[in-house]
């Protein structure tokens, strides 16, 4: 889910939010080549703690554990 704070396009600044949730889900998938379905679940639980920066117009800093996060992006110029 991303939450916009600052979104102007125009002049490139931009700040939002983005909340991070782990992902479970069923997969089922074709086979072309054998004519087989297959299925099964998928689970995914990123780790992750991230900063960049340049020191001018631009840092993005996301935390995540578990899958369960957030990501925080500014840029104020290109």
């Amino acid at each position: 889910m991303r939450i916009n704070i600052i979104n102007d396009e125009k002049n490139f600044r931009f700040l939002y939010i983005e909340l991070q949730f782990p992902s479970i889900g069923i997969v089922k998938r074709f086979n072309e080549w054998t004519d087989d379905y297959y299925e099964g679940f998928k689970a995914d639980f990123p780790t992750e703690i991230y900063y960049l920066t340049d020191k001018k117009e631009y840092w993005h800093f996301s935390l995540t554990l578990l899958g369960f996060g957030f990501k925080f992006v500014n840029q104020n110029e290109y």
